[in-house]
């Protein structure tokens, strides 16, 4: 059963739940973070805090748990290193999988042409297991599942468009059809190409470093190795998702969990808002050639899911809605200086897509 909102957003933080002689580096950090929570004055600050300690329960791989424990213990206390530390995560974890409003590309058109000749053109393209651009993610993957939603089951509006009344009644399309998207997990506005050892950019080449090993230690997933360059686009990193779940998914408003101890590739739909023809049982994803066609990788699902979660109950997918929307409405910065300290936030964030 799918239950809306899936977690209780901007939630404070419940007791302890790490025992003090079998995990006591948890145990001593999460009590510093309930400390803090007490102390603190303001939204921002509890939404900080919290963001800690939803790391500490939230985060997948126990050595990536132990890791914020470790920062969290050496802050001693200090408030504005806990801050600066919250920061640190949101910018290089949180903000990593939040992809931008406007989305990714979708297929071109020749607008000379009508466009189910277009549709047709793109459907009879040959499929790339190995895409190395976005399109060809979105025509491999549509392949994949079979031309639907991953998750509801709606039907790609250009291929159900492309198709006559005889063939989709063939296919028994009586479902209703909805314009799709190949929605990365790990977006490609991150550039995993940022060099480890560049002398000239020192703050970028310390940022890919360091998103590098939060990554390895959150997720047990080697970035560099994994999805450098074009390795974005590959299949195991990308769903076929109907317009209003990639929306949600992109802004950390849904996610998938993995069904403990069910069936490989089977999952719950976690959403933080009701969906159309949203799933009650666990989905179970397939693809039409499971020996070239990749499904995505659940540990990638499983580090997005865990970033959801955090983002949600801390408050900072919040947060970041309101921060993304000033963004996009000051055309401007202000005369008298007073947007200074909200364009300084929004540049330090883009260190990581630039």
């Amino acid at each position: 059963m799918t239950t809306i909102p899936a977690v209780p957003p901007k939630n404070a933080l419940p007791r302890n739940p790490f025992h003090p002689e079998t995990l006591p580096d948890l145990y001593a950090a999460y009590a510093q973070c309930l400390v803090s929570e007490d102390e603190a004055r303001s939204e921002e600050e509890l939404m900080y805090v919290r963001c800690l300690g939803y790391l500490l329960t939230e985060v997948p791989v126990p050595r990536g748990r132990h890791m914020v424990a470790m920062d969290i213990i050496l802050c001693n206390g200090n408030k504005k290193a806990m801050d600066r530390l919250a920061q640190l995560y949101i910018n290089h974890v949180i903000r990593l999988f939040r992809q931008a409003r406007g989305g990714t590309p979708t297929p071109s058109h020749d607008f000379s042409r009508p466009f189910r000749d277009n549709d047709l053109i793109f459907f009879s393209t040959a499929v790339d297991p190995m895409p190395r651009d976005h399109r060809a993610a979105k025509r491999a993957a549509l392949e994949r599942d079979d031309f639907n939603c991953m998750v509801t089951g709606l039907h790609d509006r250009a291929k159900y468009s492309s198709l006559t009344a005889e063939e989709r009644s063939e296919r028994g399309w009586n479902g209703f059809p909805m314009r799709t998207h190949f929605c990365h997990i790990f977006p490609p506005s991150t550039n995993w190409d940022l060099s480890l050892n560049d002398p000239d950019h020192p703050e970028t080449t310390y940022a890919a470093r360091h998103v590098r090993d939060l990554i390895d230690a959150f997720g047990d997933i080697q970035v560099l190795d994994e999805l450098t360059g074009d390795n974005i686009h590959r299949l195991s990193n990308g769903l076929t998702l109907s317009l209003y779940l990639r929306m949600d998914f992109n802004e950390l408003g849904m996610w998938l969990e993995q069904v403990p101890n069910g069936p490989p590739n089977t999952y719950w739909l976690r959403t933080m808002h009701p969906v159309l023809q949203a799933p009650t049982a666990p989905i179970t994803f397939t693809s039409t050639s499971p020996s070239s066609l990749d499904l995505p990788d659940p540990r990638y699902l499983r580090l997005h899911a865990a970033v959801c979660r955090v983002a949600q109950m801390s408050g900072v997918a919040e947060y970041l809605d309101r921060h993304d929307h000033e963004i996009e409405s000051m055309r401007v910065l202000a005369q008298d200086g007073s947007s200074s300290q909200l364009l300084a936030s929004r540049l330090q964030s883009l260190v990581l897509t630039h």
